[in-house]
């Protein structure tokens, strides 16, 4: 679509995530990886319209062409899209203290992964 890349990702596994999120009754989405926002979507099918989803892309390209996507499948809502390397605007949004988050899918940059822990644990609500 639109020139954007292809997904290693199926049906059924965009499935299972947005069951995983409707199970915890995700009000707040944190998704570290936008690319062409169809795992996005799959996870904002679990939330309510007004709830919040924020989105991690490298790709300004691709940055832009997630929320078009989302907006496409009906599923817009309030997107906030932070674009450059995860481990900065995940820094940029523990600064912020944005969070809790309900549910974080975490598929961005793989390299600097080791870092990404620490902070998505910092964002990410507590049990209750």
């Amino acid at each position: 679509m639109g020139g954007l890349p292809s997904i290693p990702s199926s049906a059924s596994q965009g499935r299972w995530r947005e069951l995983l999120a409707g199970a915890v009754s995700a009000r707040s989405i944190l998704a570290l990886a936008t690319r062409g926002g169809y795992r996005t979507i799959r996870l904002a099918r679990a939330r309510s319209p007004d709830d919040r989803l924020a989105t991690l892309e490298l790709d300004l390209h691709l940055a832009r062409a997630g929320p078009a996507s989302l907006e496409h499948a009906g599923v817009a809502g309030p997107v906030e899209v932070f674009v450059g390397p995860a481990r900065w605007t995940l820094a940029r949004l523990k600064a912020l203290e944005c969070g809790p988050c309900d549910v974080v899918y975490l598929d961005a940059d793989k390299e600097p992964c080791v870092v990404y822990p620490v902070v998505v644990l910092a964002l990410s609500r507590t049990g209750q």
